[in-house]
């Protein structure tokens, strides 16, 4: 069955009704796919992160620790980067104000920057979020006149990214072999406003 909402009050009303079907777990699990169907049209509102979004940037990146080495180090060095201006985030939220998307960038060098992060939560993806975050990175990047945007990707996760990545004309420049351990490559994935697309 297909399910459209015509408000985003419908919307916040599909999503409470899935909060009150905690215990019969067949309900729950199809008022909550409707709810969550019905919030990915309510998504999209990228801006730049504040302050006291932190908490909710360490609830939407809580794997970085896993996939790499001191991740949770680094996003606490990253944020306290943002929040003194030396870095840039944009951020997608939800109408709930929940952050659900985010991208990270640092500047190497004056007319350089390296994208640093770019995720999207589980529940939200392949509904372009990821596309929207990437596309107002881009347009930063011609608007500051940048040379060049470095982005290094997991190489199991390349496929996943590669399309949107592609989509704004990055392109795989190199693979660094066994980075963060045995088996465990980085693609390096470059920008310049030159590149198709771009």
């Amino acid at each position: 069955m297909t399910l459209a909402f015509s408000s985003l009050e419908q919307c916040k009303r599909a999503y409470a009704i899935g909060c009150a079907y905690k215990t019969d777990d067949y309900n729950q699990s199809a008022v909550s796919d409707w709810a969550t169907r019905c919030a990915r049209n309510h998504v999209a509102d990228l801006k730049q992160l504040r302050k006291f979004d932190r908490t909710h940037m360490f609830e939407l990146l809580s794997d970085l620790p896993s996939l790499y080495p001191g991740g949770g180090t680094w996003l606490e060095r990253r944020l306290d980067d943002i929040e003194a201006g030396r870095a840039r985030c944009t951020v997608a939220v939800s109408w709930n104000g929940s952050i659900v998307g985010a991208t990270i960038e640092t500047p190497k060098g004056r007319r350089t920057t390296k994208l640093s992060t770019i995720f999207v939560d589980k529940r939200f993806r392949r509904i372009g979020i990821g596309t929207s975050l990437l596309r107002c990175c881009r347009q930063r990047w011609i608007q500051t006149e940048l040379d060049e945007v470095v982005m290094t990707v997991n190489s199991a996760r390349l496929s996943e990214l590669l399309p949107s990545a592609k989509a704004i004309g990055f392109h795989l420049a190199a693979t660094e072999r066994s980075r963060y351990g045995v088996d465990r490559h980085e693609a390096i994935l470059k920008w310049q406003p030159s590149s198709i697309g771009g």
